[in-house]
């Protein structure tokens, strides 16, 4: 308990005050154009308040065509940054420290909320329904290989503007069966070009975003999360235990 308390102070990544995190829950909490509310900002200055050194906003989305959720934040522009800012601010003046987690949510996403099918590792629509509107998942469009560094693009202008509007970090969503997770799980991921197939392929959309982000941002500011064994809309999450 002692050194959970204590400060953390390490080179390769942000000073918190203390060791505690307060994990990402989404809470279809923002306004109609995407924006943090009042109601975010309080909530997320109470648990600075509370002593959390390290505070994850919800999942927020970095672009239209990965939305599936009702009311989630987005910071795809530069009005949904400013927007956080007093979040932000909160926050620090509470002596806390707060990462934007980035979030598509891709073959979880749907067309009510995108207009467009969703996109994905594979074209497999994923089991079940979308519990924000109880409708059947669409038929995904796997994405080509050509088009990934465009994904990687929208990852990284996300991350510039959430670091610009004076967020500690941010943390890549890879896990619980959204897009990045897609390409990870052998289950969902059933490409046979370099994107595919072995642990390598699959790791590979990840691994090419954090050396593509990490040299536009600093590698301190930057998470990954993972979910190695939660199962989720048609997918074990993960890389599938092939390790």
């Amino acid at each position: 308990m002692t050194k959970l308390l204590e400060p953390l102070r390490h080179p390769g990544f942000i000073d918190l005050r203390n060791r505690t995190v307060m994990s990402a829950m989404s809470r279809s909490s923002a306004d109609e154009n995407h924006c943090p509310t009042d109601a975010m900002l309080a909530y997320y200055a109470r648990r600075a308040q509370g002593g959390a050194g390290l505070i994850l906003t919800e999942g927020t989305l970095i672009d239209k065509s990965g939305d599936g959720w009702n009311n989630a934040p987005y910071i795809a522009t530069e009005a949904h940054a400013k927007a956080w800012r007093p979040v932000v601010d909160a926050v620090h003046q509470a002596g806390g420290a707060i990462a934007c987690q980035l979030w598509h949510m891709g073959r979880i996403s749907h067309s009510d909320y995108t207009g467009n099918a969703p996109v994905s590792s594979t074209n497999v629509a994923a089991a079940g329904v979308n519990r924000q509107n109880n409708k059947d998942y669409g038929t995904p469009r796997a994405l080509a290989a050509d088009e990934l560094p465009q994904v990687t693009g929208l990852f990284v202008d996300a991350a510039k503007r959430a670091l610009d509007a004076g967020f500690d970090a941010v943390e890549l969503h890879a896990g619980h069966g959204y897009l990045i997770d897609q390409f990870l799980d052998a289950k969902v991921n059933d490409r046979t070009d370099a994107y595919g197939g072995s642990v390598e392929n699959r790791c590979r959309f990840l691994l090419e975003l954090v050396e593509t982000l990490t040299k536009a941002v600093p590698g301190s500011h930057v998470i990954a999360r993972i979910s190695p064994s939660r199962a989720m809309a048609g997918s074990t999450s993960g890389m599938n235990s092939t390790r």
